[in-house]
Parts: C-alpha cells; sequence; structure tokens
C-alpha cells in the first residue's frame, strides 16, 4: 500500500530466487555433516571496517577457531569498494562473488539459517580485537613480488628510499563529504573527530629533524602541509596518490600517527605501531 507496484516487483522477484535456490540450500544442509558451506559479507565502502574485519577473519582462521571443514563464501554489501586495490588483495585470499549475496538472502528466510552463516567482525565484536589475536600470527594479506617492487619504485623515485618513514593521517570532513559513496548520508555529526593539520607541523619537523621520511595521508583532504620541506612528502595531495600506495604505505611504515580514522587499521591489521591522538570518543 505504500510502495506500490515497485514493492510488488521486489517481493516477486525474492520469490523467484528463493524458488531457485531453496533447493541448494537444502542439498547442502544434507551436507554439512561432509563439508560445511557458509555465506559470509564484508562492509567495504568503509575502509576501516573492510580491513579490518577480513584480516580478522583470515587470523581467526589461522589460529583455528572455525571448523576445519567449513567452506567459506562472501560478498561485498556495496557495488563500489573504499579501495579497489585492497578489495583485489581479498579476492587472492578468499572466495568473494556477487551471487553469494542472493544465497545469503534466501538461506536467511530458512529454518537454521544461521548455522550457515558467518558475520564480520564489525557485526560481532565491532572490528576491534579485543582478544587480542593479532599479536598471535603475522599478517595474513601479502604483498606479492610485483608489488613490493612497486611500491620501492616509488620511495625512490622520490628521495626516500633508505629512509625509515612515519604515516601521518589526520581526519579532516572532506572524505565523507565529497567521496561518491558516501554523498547520499549526512556526515556533519562526525565533525567533532576532526583535527587541524597543521597544529601537527612540530611533530612532522621534529621527526624530518631526525631523517625520518613523514608522509601526510588521506584519500581527500582539505588544506595542503608543508610542501616545501623535502623529508615531508604531502601524499594526499600529490599526483601519486593510488589505492595501491594507500595500502602499500600504511603496511609499510615505521610507524603511524592518526586521529583514529579508518585508513590507519591498515598500519593495525600489517602489525605496525601505531600512535592516536586527539582520538574521539
Amino acid at each position: 500500500r505504500e510502495e506500490g507496484w515497485t514493492a510488488v516487483q521486489f517481493k516477486l522477484k525474492m520469490l523467484i530466487i528463493a524458488l531457485i535456490f531453496s533447493p541448494l540450500l537444502l542439498f547442502l544442509r544434507v551436507l554439512r555433516p561432509l563439508f560445511w558451506v557458509r555465506f559470509g559479507y564484508f562492509t567495504n565502502e568503509r575502509i576501516g571496517h573492510f580491513v579490518f574485519d577480513v584480516e580478522y577473519y583470515l587470523t581467526e582462521r589461522k589460529l583455528g577457531l572455525y571448523p576445519a571443514k567449513a567452506i567459506d563464501v562472501f560478498f561485498y554489501q556495496s557495488k563500489k569498494s573504499a579501495n579497489v586495490f585492497f578489495a583485489k588483495m581479498v579476492q587472492r585470499n578468499l572466495k568473494v562473488h556477487k551471487w553469494v549475496k542472493l544465497l545469503f538472502q534466501v538461506n536467511s528466510w530458512m529454518p537454521n539459517g544461521e548455522y550457515h552463516k558467518i558475520f564480520p567482525a564489525r557485526h560481532t565484536v565491532g572490528s576491534r580485537d579485543k582478544k587480542g589475536l593479532f599479536i598471535q600470527v603475522e599478517p595474513q594479506l601479502k604483498f606479492n613480488n610485483e608489488e613490493i617492487v612497486e611500491g620501492q619504485s616509488f620511495l625512490h623515485s622520490i628521495g626516500m628510499k633508505d629512509k625509515k618513514f612515519i604515516c601521518l593521517i589526520v581526519r579532516d570532513s572532506a572524505y565523507l563529504n565529497k567521496n561518491s559513496l558516501h554523498k547520499s548520508g549526512k556526515w556533519d555529526y562526525h565533525n567533532f573527530r576532526d583535527a587541524d593539520i597543521n597544529t601537527f607541523e612540530e611533530t612532522a619537523l621534529a621527526l624530518a629533524e631526525k631523517d625520518y621520511g613523514v608522509f601526510r595521508m588521506g584519500k581527500m583532504q582539505e588544506k595542503p602541509f608543508m610542501e616545501e620541506n623535502p623529508n615531508i612528502f604531502d601524499y594526499a595531495k600529490s599526483k601519486y596518490r593510488s589505492d595501491f600506495l594507500d595500502i602499500w604505505l600504511m603496511a609499510n611504515c615505521f610507524f603511524c600517527i592518526s586521529t583514529g580514522t579508518g585508513l590507519d587499521e591498515v598500519s593495525r591489521i600489517f602489525r605496525r605501531p601505531s600512535v592516536y591522538v586527539n582520538y574521539l570518543p
């Protein structure tokens, strides 16, 4: 009555999908003693939850916290990922397919559907390593040789090949306000988390004087930052910024300085130390 023919079409579509996939799902229930197929997802539109939840799943699996006979398949919740390179990295390690979403939905309507679901860490632990699992094993996601060479070549091209470097990421409102993944939302309620990049000048200079490289990180940032110092590189505003380097730099930094925003989770999952300042809430 409220949504009209659009709602009718949607329900008919779901009914047809249910009729198609129900026999397969019933068959998988019968086979569960032999192999256990489970359906899961990742919230790929926010980089922090995306990277943490994938690595947390892989770490749990490495530590033997999932049934040995489980075969887990996943889908991404959004059509577009916050980081395209990371999405490709995930698909080298996990079975991720669009059609899994349909199976997940139909399975949810059937009895005992919970036995064939696996939820991301965002749902189960708030994307937090509450049990200290990461420290027990090495990072499960790896760069291949070609990617390592590409990252090192970038450092060489800007004169930082032999330097230890620090990634500095200071949250402002530009990313949520300008990114096409989030344009439909009202994001100003997050503004209390913002900080001014210019208040980090002394920090960056102190590190540069000790001959560390400092990369100012971010996909979209409001202000430029200290472009005149050769040891401080405003990567976020540079022509070199890419989804690949966003991940590679955060994964290979000596340590990370962050005000608490999604990209710093990349350093966390690669077991790099992080310093948090102006961290709210």
